[in-house]
C-alpha cells in the first residue's frame, strides 16, 4: 500500500481573449529600471494605479474559476509587475506563511524564456536532491500556488524582455488578521 498524505497544488489558467488584453497591459506597465537589484520591479513603489483596473478586469474570470476550484473566496492583497532583461533573475524566495500567490505571464516566449521554478518542500528520498518543477506556460497564463512555496526565476539569457505580474491573495480570515495588524 502507498500513502500519499500531502498535496502540493499548482493551478494554471489562461486569461480569455489574451490577444486583446496584452497590449492594454503592456502599455500601462511603466518602463522602470531599478538599479542594484536582480530584476526591475515596482514591488516597493507599486504603479498599480496605472495598470490595476485593466489587470483586475483581465483576470476576473480566472480568479472566479480559482475561487470555485479551491472552494473558498480569496481577495487580492497586493499586485506588482516585473521586467526581466538579459541577465536579470529573481533569487529563491517565498511570499509568506499563508495565502496564495500567482505569476501572470504578460510578455513571455517559451522559446526564449523559462517559467518560474518551484521547489518541493521536501527532497527526493532516494538522493536527497531538491526537486524543482518548471510548468509549461505561455503568454496569458497565470500560475497560482501556496504563498509559502519557494520559487525563483532563472537568469534571463534573452534579448527579449520577460514581463510578469505577480500578486498575493488572502482568504477572509487572513484579511481580518492582516487588517488587525495594519490598524495598530
Amino acid at each position: 500500500m502507498i500513502h500519499l498524505p500531502f498535496k502540493f497544488p499548482l493551478f494554471q489558467y489562461t486569461v480569455p481573449d489574451w490577444k486583446y488584453w496584452k497590449p492594454l497591459l503592456l502599455d500601462k506597465i511603466p518602463q522602470y529600471d531599478l538599479k542594484g537589484d536582480t530584476v526591475s520591479t515596482d514591488y516597493h513603489s507599486p504603479h498599480i494605479d496605472q495598470y490595476g483596473s485593466i489587470f483586475e478586469e483581465c483576470v476576473s474570470s480566472v480568479l472566479d474559476n480559482f475561487h470555485k476550484d479551491v472552494g473558498h473566496p480569496v481577495y487580492l492583497r497586493n499586485v506588482w509587475a516585473q521586467r526581466a532583461r538579459k541577465g536579470d533573475y529573481h533569487c529563491t524566495h517565498n511570499h509568506g506563511s499563508s495565502g496564495w500567490s500567482a505569476v501572470f505571464y504578460v510578455n513571455f516566449d517559451p522559446k526564449e524564456h523559462t517559467s518560474t521554478g518551484f521547489f518541493s518542500p521536501f527532497t527526493d528520498p532516494a538522493t536527497g536532491d531538491v526537486l524543482t518543477y518548471y510548468p509549461e506556460v505561455n503568454e496569458g497564463d497565470i500560475v497560482i500556488f501556496p504563498a509559502q512555496t519557494l520559487h525563483s526565476a532563472n537568469p534571463s539569457t534573452s534579448d527579449i524582455e520577460r514581463v510578469i505580474i505577480s500578486f498575493n491573495m488572502m482568504s477572509v480570515n487572513e484579511i481580518e488578521i492582516y487588517n488587525l495588524g495594519e490598524n495598530k
